[in-house]
């Protein structure tokens, strides 16, 4: 399969006055074209901050790639790390926006409100496109209609506080689809949204990455989002990859506690009262996290050995979980 992103020990740091966050710390993985990549774990994984690593957004001057790889394949196989670049420069700004475009978790807090939503995608479109304003205005009409906005010539008039949530966040999609990006993020695509209008994203989202035949990598914390939408699974938990596999393998046969954990802690959906089964305890400070693996102060089922952070284990179809209590290590 032909990778559109390869992350290589990715390291995202930020230097405050009461230490060192570290926020990224070693993770690797890859999107493959046409596949959907989910990225799951709790507030303060590192989830959000790898995706702004990729999109060269790490807030700075405390935030910073310490080290690691960010390896994009352009449509002409040309490999460049996008960590070797500057934020700010052209060569990063011809490809964020354009090649690999970010759905942001709070559509209303990310449109900006003194423009419409139609001058916001348009604007999109004469930066990455030879389109002229008037070509670019109606391919904008366009692209509302596809991500399923009614009376699109209209509604590209309106500002964003004219529009509800679920179209305020089609709107986002629209605009991150303008480019038609070979890879495209989304993180929390679904927050705040009704459980229809959720569902709807989310089948919105899996028809676009068919259709277009891109790269998807979607970042939550729901784990029914994973199953409805993902290929693929990379379970983080403090800054670190604690499981990787085949959706399938990850939802029925979990290897991490942590991963384990998770699906426990879901609601059942079964009739009557069923007590929820929490994981127990905090994620601990990144600024002061624990030695090895970073699960041991929570976890049921902690060895002496987990002082240390342990390798992968490995079984079939490339599921993967970086647990002591497992010997069929990589």
């Amino acid at each position: 399969m032909e990778h559109l992103l390869e992350i290589d020990q990715l390291k995202t740091y930020y230097f405050t006055d009461c230490g060192i966050v570290k926020a990224v710390d070693g993770v690797s993985f890859s999107v493959e074209k046409g596949q959907c990549l989910g990225i799951v774990g709790e507030s303060g994984c590192g989830k959000s901050q790898t995706a702004l690593s990729i999109m060269g957004l790490v807030s700075k001057p405390q935030g910073r790639i310490v080290s690691g790889k960010i390896l994009y394949r352009d449509k002409k196989g040309h490999i460049t790390d996008l960590a070797t670049l500057s934020p700010n420069g052209y060569e990063y700004r011809s490809i964020r926006g354009k090649e690999i475009a970010m759905i942001f978790q709070e559509p209303i807090s990310s449109l900006s409100p003194v423009y419409t939503i139609g001058d916001q995608i348009v604007e999109a479109l004469i930066e990455h496109t030879t389109l002229s304003k008037k070509e670019a205005t109606h391919r904008a009409v366009e692209l509302l209609k596809t991500v399923g906005i009614p009376a699109a010539e209209e509604r590209i008039h309106d500002y964003p506080h004219q529009l509800s949530g679920g179209m305020c966040q089609r709107a986002m999609i629209a605009m991150a689809l303008s480019c038609e990006p070979r890879l495209l993020i989304a993180d929390e695509p679904t927050t705040a949204l009704d459980v229809t209008i959720q569902l709807q994203i989310l089948r919105l989202l899996k028809e676009l990455q068919e259709r277009l035949s891109m790269g998807l990598m979607m970042i939550t914390h729901d784990l029914g989002v994973i199953a409805e939408i993902a290929d693929y699974v990379i379970v983080m938990y403090l800054g670190k990859v604690v499981e990787k596999g085949p959706v399938r393998k990850i939802l029925r046969e979990p290897k991490h506690p942590y991963t384990q954990g998770l699906l426990q802690s879901r609601p059942s959906g079964t009739a009557g009262k069923v007590r929820l089964n929490p994981i127990r305890g905090v994620v601990p400070s990144a600024i002061d996290p624990p030695a090895g693996c970073p699960f041991s102060t929570r976890c049921p089922k902690v060895l002496d050995k987990c002082s240390a952070f342990p390798p992968f284990a490995l079984w079939e179809e490339g599921h993967a979980a970086a647990c002591w209590l497992y010997e069929n290590f990589m």
